[in-house]
């Protein structure tokens, strides 16, 4: 996967998570974690996008 379709697949992943998040089917404590984790999954993908920019410039 190149990185900008990584970012999009971060921010497409986060949209699904989101309408399953906070209808209580998960355990606060489970929301919370993957709350975190897509925090950090976009953190990520953003850097590897601006990387690649880099290096391709």
């Amino acid at each position: 996967m190149s990185a900008p379709s990584d970012v999009g697949a971060v921010e497409a992943l986060g949209r699904d998570l989101s309408r399953l998040l906070g209808d209580g089917a998960l355990p606060p404590e489970a929301e919370e974690a993957l709350r975190s984790l897509l925090t950090l999954s976009r953190r990520l993908a953003s850097d590897n996008a601006d990387m690649a920019a880099t290096i391709a410039a």
